[in-house]
């Protein structure tokens, strides 16, 4: 397997990784322009670019941009004897480029209802991935939905057990009346992917009143779940702009979603100036 049907595979997988490239060669250096070395998020790498120091500067620099989602360019003087080079013999200049590949958010709307129905459409204008859980034939044709990933048309809740997700998932819970059942099925589910301080997937939303918000999550609480589990979700769900119509509400999440991958404040620009 070349490193381009390695880089497919990767992006098949919806795994996040860094396509490091020389893109500048001069002198004596350990690899030639074009050569490309892959680079997971654990440091893993698929080819190389030359080893030694500076292919494990070009792994850490990797390793930094698929956390900070931003590609880079980095300048080496593989030479020990001028300022800022590094403790190589080489002698040579390289430049590289580095490239993140992050997936796409895959939005699981739970709940194929008028909220549903007007998030997935403001899913599409972002040309993020959906899925659709809805047991009504009605709320849960292909029609409906067409352009969905999935449709999982099933009354029984073990569904939400079973889709996988990962960092780039971002689920929300606008069901017509299991919110609270799914929601605690989604945060079990979640307990088992999450390690560390990383809380997978990447944003759990729930629709309701803050009363409503109150009694589930003090049911939950007492069913057992942890509330600090419990308070890394976005209930009521989205951002605060007033939304009344379900179009309205689909734009209020989706700004949230965006503010949550973007790590950004959600505040109006020109409060930042």
């Amino acid at each position: 397997m070349n490193i381009m049907q390695k880089a497919a595979e990767l992006i098949e997988k919806r795994i996040p990784f860094a396509l490091a490239t020389v893109t500048a060669s001069r002198g004596s250096t350990p690899r030639s322009t074009a050569a490309k070395m892959i680079v997971l998020k654990d440091k893993t790498i698929f080819d190389t670019i030359g080893g030694g120091i500076v292919e494990a500067k070009v792994i850490d620099e990797a390793a930094a941009a698929i956390a900070e989602g931003k590609p880079r360019k980095l300048e080496y003087r593989l030479n020990n004897k001028v300022q800022g080079g590094l403790d190589m013999l080489c002698g040579g200049d390289l430049d590289v480029f580095i490239d993140v590949y992050n997936a796409n958010p895959h939005v699981v709307i739970v709940g194929g209802g008028h909220v549903g129905y007007a998030l997935a459409k403001a899913v599409i204008l972002l040309g993020w991935e959906y899925s659709v859980i809805e047991e009504r034939e009605d709320y849960s044709s292909d029609q409906r939905f067409e352009s969905a990933r999935n449709i999982y048309r099933s009354g029984d809740l073990e569904v939400l057990s079973n889709i996988e997700f990962d960092e780039n998932t971002y689920i929300v819970i606008v069901t017509k009346d299991h919110d609270k059942e799914s929601l605690k099925r989604i945060i079990q589910k979640s307990q088992q992917h999450s390690i560390q301080e990383h809380f997978i997937p990447a944003y759990i939303g729930m629709i309701g009143s803050r009363r409503k918000v109150k009694i589930v999550f003090d049911a939950l609480a007492a069913e057992g779940i942890p509330s600090e589990l419990l308070n890394k979700v976005y209930a009521p769900v989205g951002l605060d702009i007033g939304a009344e119509t379900p179009e309205e509400i689909a734009i209020s999440i989706v700004s949230e979603m965006i503010k949550i991958k973007n790590a950004k404040t959600g505040k109006s620009l020109s409060d930042l100036r």
